[in-house]
């Protein structure tokens, strides 16, 4: 699975770099952090794209919240890297680069004889 998710890491970075010759041409109006008010205009544009839109964001609020919790549970150091990255890229590459990471981590303890079970907080 590793390479199937590596696989998907690379293309999830590479197919929205497709998109940059255009993002070059129109560096002020993409990049959301130089001017999130007109990316959010133009993304909220008509109802197709607002759909689109309001679905992807909700799958990086999602992608953030089991990043945290699966690396607390698991273990996992460093795992604000991929929520930066998810910030930085969208999700299509930091989502699939996590589940590569997590994999190997996994793989890791594995071979060490650890236990990879995610670990629960008893109630005291």
């Amino acid at each position: 699975m590793t390479r199937l998710y590596l696989a998907l890491s690379i293309a999830g970075f590479g197919i929205p770099l497709a998109l940059a010759p255009w993002t070059l041409q129109h560096r002020d109006n993409l990049l959301f952090l130089m001017n999130p008010a007109e990316t959010l205009e133009l993304t909220f544009g008509n109802y197709a794209s607002a759909a689109f839109t309001a679905d992807l964001l909700w799958v990086f609020v999602v992608f953030c919240s089991w990043v945290i919790v699966e690396s607390r549970s698991r273990g996992i150091k460093r795992s604000w890297v991929f929520i930066l990255l998810a910030f930085l890229f969208g999700v299509s590459g930091p989502f699939p680069l996590f589940l590569y990471w997590r994999e190997r981590q996994l793989a890791a303890a594995a071979a060490a004889g650890e236990f990879t079970a995610p670990r629960r907080r008893v109630a005291e």
